[in-house]
């Protein structure tokens, strides 16, 4: 898979959440929840830094938040 850099992971705010995945994954990241309705996701949860992985911040099926790592 070709991997497109994502140099803004704003660009994911404000984005539907199933839209926001199918992007990120298209540029050849992971795409991790870290926040679901005023939640915070430890399932599963890898303590690492990946440079190639998305974490998102999501509320009532919208980013609102969105980082690198």
């Amino acid at each position: 898979m070709t991997i497109v850099r994502i140099d803004d992971p704003h660009k994911f705010v404000c984005m539907e959440i199933n839209e926001a995945k199918t992007e990120i994954t298209a540029h050849g990241y992971e795409c991790r929840i870290m926040y679901l309705n005023g939640r915070t996701i430890h399932m599963g949860l890898k303590p690492d830094y990946d440079p190639l992985r998305v974490n998102v911040w999501v509320e009532k099926g919208v980013v609102i938040k969105a980082t690198i790592g």
